[in-house]
Order: C-alpha cells, then sequence, then structure tokens
C-alpha cells in the first residue's frame, strides 16, 4: 500500500484512471488513530491531477505581485514533462503492443486457414 501513496510515481493517464474508479466516499476511513487517511489520499490524488491537467492545458497562473508595475503577475505553466505524459514503460510497451498485435492478427489468419 505504501508504494500506492506515491502519486508522484504515476503519470497523468495513470492518475485519470485510477480518479475514474474512486468512490465518492471511502467506507472504512474511520479506523481509530487512521481517520480520513483515504479522504486525506484522494485529496492529495485530486490536487496533483488537477495540476498535471493545468500543465497539460498550458493554463496561466498568477505568480504573485509585480512591484515595478504595480499589479499582480501571470506565468504560463511548464509542459508537462514527457514521462508525466505517458510513462516511458508504457510507451516501450505500446510500441511492442503494435507489433505483438500484428503477429497476433498474422496467427489468427493462420489458424483460421488451418481449419
Amino acid at each position: 500500500m505504501q508504494s500506492f501513496k506515491n502519486l508522484q510515481e504515476y503519470d497523468i493517464v495513470e492518475l485519470r484512471a485510477i480518479y475514474a474508479c474512486l468512490p465518492k466516499v471511502f467506507g472504512l476511513d474511520s479506523t481509530p488513530g487512521r481517520q480520513g487517511e483515504k479522504a486525506e489520499w484522494k485529496n492529495g490524488l485530486v490536487a496533483r491531477l488537477k495540476g498535471y491537467v493545468s500543465q497539460q492545458n498550458a493554463e496561466t497562473v498568477n505568480s504573485g505581485w509585480d512591484p515595478l508595475n504595480n499589479c499582480e503577475k501571470f506565468e504560463k505553466l511548464k509542459p508537462l514533462s514527457s514521462d508525466l505524459e505517458r510513462n516511458a514503460a508504457y510507451v516501450a510497451s505500446d510500441r511492442l503492443g503494435a507489433k505483438r498485435q500484428s503477429y497476433d492478427h498474422f496467427s489468427v489468419s493462420v489458424t483460421q486457414t488451418q481449419k
């Protein structure tokens, strides 16, 4: 369970998938001495995911006060790194999957002609 708590290890696709599967409210989140841990974890996931989505959308955020111009400063967020867009392990796996799929198609056609 500890590694599941390390949200920084997940890319935006994985976090979206996890979020899509989460319940609105966790059951059994009231264990004595550990009340609210699941809700706290979910809040962290949502905050991280919102940040990634903001970066992916190249949103502009308030970055403080500009005393020289006497106004608020805004900056465009840096784009997500390629590893946060999609973990390198999946990119390699996707390439293999495309090759595997073409082989699977070949084996299906061979099997069908042998019948």
